[in-house]
């Protein structure tokens, strides 16, 4: 990614200025789009809150019993208990939100993930591009923002994760490389998103600065693992316990052969044979003779991320941000008709059906609008 560098404090002034006007407009247009949906009101970030809360207690923070006592103190017309589905590796930072009281960790979250979105467009905007304004405007609705909107109504991590994968490549670009581990580290909350990346990053840094890249991740990995036991030595066990996403019929081909293959839903499996097959992938395409012509972040934004929603053994509609990045960075590329394509998939996911297993096709249909672009720049 060739990132945008101040080259006077008025510049960087003015992107900060940007960023801050872009945030609440983004919050705006994100709760405009949202009215065709019902409002969850952070079931995702309760679940996440209260089971910190009781982690810190030392308790089970996988016990409905133990969460529900803190989610129904805070929220009385709950209904059923939000269970985390997070590993237990991802507490120790889900501690921090239990530091504040839900009522108000909510609009944090809520301003701070509208931010992130406002940063990634900022960031990954082609800053020389020169189209009509009616390409600018197909390219903007075309984004994935539905997905945004869910991640906000629900209160997901789905954005910081995103964020930490993007700041990953950038400090690598910089050769910070232990500090990208760190980074790294954290992109773990949500293995199914972080793992081809980091493979991709992995197999692509120099032999030499490969142990600083997967230091910081082991201290990082290490760390929150440790002291996540030594708080309670039983998380593993309760988490293996209780039901994870990979219990769940997701928006994923793992899924969708699981249960073509096995109605019943046995045979789970089967969700990882795709995220297999694009590991190899990912190897092979990190270790191709042509990979070295491209930068890394070409393929990085272009080729993995779309590849880690298409071979996920679980991801869900709000993980499709992903894709922002990805369409952004080859921007310059879309033609009138590739526009047309990312509008029509962008209006499918917003007004489609509100079961989440049914959008499977969004990532492949972005992924081939990709190919098509980067084929089509490569014969010019």
């Amino acid at each position: 990614m060739n990132w945008p560098k101040a080259s006077t404090e008025d510049g960087l002034k003015l992107r900060l200025r940007y960023i801050l006007l872009l945030a609440p407009a983004i919050v705006l247009g994100l709760w405009l789009l949202s009215v065709s949906r019902p409002i969850r009101g952070g079931s995702d970030l309760l679940a996440m809150w209260s089971a910190a809360a009781v982690f810190r207690t030392g308790g089970n923070p996988y016990s409905a019993t133990e969460v529900g006592a803190y989610q129904h103190e805070f929220v009385p017309h709950l209904g059923a208990t939000k269970i985390l589905m997070y590993p237990p590796w991802t507490l120790p930072i889900f501690a921090l939100f239990a530091l504040l009281p839900f009522e108000l960790i909510l609009p944090i979250f809520l301003v701070g993930n509208a931010f992130l979105v406002g940063t990634l467009v900022l960031i990954f905007w082609p800053r020389d591009i020169v189209r009509p304004v009616v390409d600018k405007s197909l390219l903007i609705c075309g984004l994935p923002f539905y997905a945004a909107v869910l991640g906000l109504e629900l209160g997901q991590i789905s954005l910081l994760v995103i964020g930490c994968l993007v700041l990953v490549e950038a400090l690598i670009d910089r050769r910070h490389l232990f500090w990208a581990g760190l980074v790294a580290g954290l992109s773990l909350s949500k293995p199914q998103l972080a793992g081809l990346p980091l493979l991709y990053l992995t197999l692509r840094l120099p032999p030499s600065r490969l142990p600083r890249f997967l230091g910081g991740i082991g201290c990082m990995f290490i760390g929150l693992t440790g002291l996540s036991l030594l708080i309670n030595r039983d998380l593993m066990s309760h988490f293996l316990s209780h039901h994870t996403p990979l219990d769940l019929f997701t928006p994923t081909m793992g899924t969708w052969l699981q249960y073509t293959l096995a109605p019943s839903g046995a045979g789970t499996g089967l969700r990882f044979l795709p995220f297999i097959l694009g590991s190899v992938f990912i190897v092979v395409t990190a270790r191709s003779k042509t990979a070295s012509v491209r930068t890394l972040a070409e393929d990085y934004y272009q080729i993995v991320f779309p590849l880690t929603l298409i071979s996920a053994p679980h991801v869900w509609v709000y993980d499709f941000v992903m894709l922002v990045p990805s369409i952004l960075s080859i921007a310059k590329e879309l033609t009138r008709r590739l526009l047309l394509l990312l509008f029509a998939t962008a209006l499918a996911l917003t007004f489609g059906p509100s079961d989440m297993r049914y959008y499977v096709w969004y990532p492949i249909s972005v992924f081939l609008v990709i190919l098509s672009a980067r084929r089509s720049h490569a014969c010019d």
